[in-house]
């Protein structure tokens, strides 16, 4: 970029041979004068400062064509002319470059300068185009008394401010010397008639300065021309515009909806991780739309660690030493009991301060259950190991009957609390029901009501059968029959021969046979 944004305007006047009324020519120099404005930024320049000067048959500097003559330099090397005094940014030369430069062709001015400070010249664009005068080249016959008023308006040329388009009323709209006839930009201060881009109509006027657009046509009267504005029908876009964030490259540099603090941008968060939250402590920026390059992408912060994906807010808790949720808090809900185990549904890594004896605790809200503790009659798996009061069985204290079968029987747990487990004893019988000579129901009293055992009514006995005042196992009815022999309680059986305790047989010479008759 050049060190001086310069604004130059050329005063051209150019000698050329001009045919008098008698055919003859008049002799006449090659030299002419140029004058121009030098700035820095917008600052016009006043110092002494060294030009360069060539002329060229082509605009471009990107493709410079061919160099017409000599390049000028004035810097005072040698038989080169003086450094230039520039006063107020006003700057007047001599340029000659010689017979033939001028032959009714364009040309273009490329001007180099060097002032206080600078190390080389620097390259002023564009360059300046410049023309012979026209009815200098045309003209058939002029006599040396015509060249007094060359557009014959009736106006000497020295007092003439159009001296090459008739305008006898010499109205000068603007003030700046230069009549409405023959302004490049009448009703704007104007003298210096800058047209950089050539296409007739002055810098001041023109709303496409460097791209040339003789019609001016502004569609979208926004006061750029369709040729220099990339959004000819969009009053919000053209060169200079402030950006935007409606998807419109406002400006016209290229980019869509670029920069900072643009109205309608929304307030962006580094999100560094990539985990969707933005870092809390970095500054926000507001834009159009996400910037991926300096990871400016979320629109929600609050992310307390922001280099790693699994810390943000909302995140899962884990026992890891650090506040995985963002919420201020290391490590909740690890160990809520502070029995120092971990809750079994936490995720557990490494070995964390909050639980130095591991994970495991299957009820973090009771210090005396965790994988460590001993298990107790209290309906909780106390040791955590998935099972309930196990090993309990027969732990407590002893039974209330300690008869028969029930003899030495402890408390079991059951159900978080101490009971008797009686049907836990293979004997045991609620109601005894079995005759095997043993206590079954834990009453003191072995084989009740089993067959043998007193009676006084049928009831009493589970055979039904109260017979001779035991229970016997039939009805034992028939003749010299009993239940109560000895050696036989309980089994009906033939009275022994010769005995009759009944009466049963006829008296007084028969007794029993012993088989169930009368001898």
């Amino acid at each position: 970029m050049n060190a001086r944004r310069t604004i130059w305007i050329g005063m051209l006047a150019v000698l050329v041979p001009v045919v008098a009324a008698n055919g003859q020519p008049y002799a006449m120099g090659t030299a002419f004068t140029y004058q121009g404005e030098l700035r820095q930024g917008s600052s016009p320049v006043t110092d002494t400062c060294q030009f360069e000067f060539s002329l060229w048959d082509d605009p471009a500097s990107t493709d410079p064509g061919n160099q017409i003559g000599e390049t000028i330099t004035f810097d005072g090397a040698g038989a080169n002319p003086d450094p230039v005094n520039v006063d107020g940014g006003l700057f007047t030369v001599l340029l000659d470059f010689g017979e033939g430069a001028f032959q009714g062709n364009a040309r273009w001015l490329k001007m180099g300068v060097k002032c206080s400070g600078d190390a080389d010249f620097i390259t002023l664009s564009p360059r300046q185009e410049v023309t012979p005068v026209p009815y200098a080249l045309y003209a058939s016959a002029v006599s040396p008394a015509g060249l007094a008023d060359l557009d014959g308006d009736g106006v000497p040329n020295a007092d003439d401010n159009c001296p090459f388009t008739a305008n006898a009323g010499q109205e000068d709209t603007d003030y700046d010397a230069k009549g409405d006839a023959c302004d490049n930009c009448p009703g704007k201060l104007n003298p210096w008639q800058i047209d950089t881009d050539g296409d007739g109509v002055g810098d001041e006027c023109d709303n496409c300065v460097t791209v040339s657009n003789p019609n001016q046509t502004d569609t979208d009267s926004d006061t750029w021309g369709d040729a220099c504005d990339c959004g000819p029908e969009n009053p919000l876009v053209y060169p200079g515009a402030p950006e935007l964030c409606d998807t419109w490259d406002n400006d016209c540099d290229g980019e869509v909806d670029e920069g900072e603090d643009n109205p309608g941008c929304t307030n962006y968060y580094r999100d560094n991780d990539g985990d969707s939250w933005g870092d809390d402590a970095s500054p926000t920026k507001c834009l159009c739309n996400p910037d991926y390059g300096s990871n400016y992408i979320v629109t929600q912060d609050g992310d307390c660690d922001d280099e790693n994906t699994m810390i943000h807010p909302g995140a899962q808790e884990y026992c890891d030493d650090l506040d995985n949720d963002c919420d201020t808090i290391t490590d909740e809900g690890c160990d809520d009991d502070n029995d120092d185990y971990c809750d079994d549904q936490m995720v557990i890594v490494g070995t964390p301060d909050v639980c130095p004896l591991g994970g495991g605790d299957c009820e973090d809200y009771i210090p005396t259950i965790n994988p460590g503790a001993e298990e107790i009659c209290d309906g909780f798996d106390n040791d955590c190991d998935g099972e309930y009061n196990e090993g309990l069985d027969q732990m407590g204290p002893l039974c209330q009957m300690q008869e028969g079968v029930c003899s030495g029987r402890k408390e079991s747990c059951l159900g978080g609390e101490w009971h008797c487990d009686y049907a836990a004893i293979p004997e045991y019988e609620e109601v005894e029901t079995t005759c095997d000579d043993l206590d079954n129901d834990c009453d003191g009293i072995v084989d009740e009501d089993c067959p043998g055992y007193p009676c006084s009514a049928p009831e009493h006995c589970m055979s039904g059968y109260c017979v001779d005042n035991v229970c016997c196992d039939t009805s034992c009815t028939g003749l010299c029959m009993r239940c109560d022999l000895a050696g036989s309680e309980g089994t009906c059986s033939f009275i022994p021969v010769g005995q009759d305790p009944d009466n049963e047989c006829y008296w007084p010479t028969e007794d029993c046979d012993g088989a169930g008759g009368c001898d």
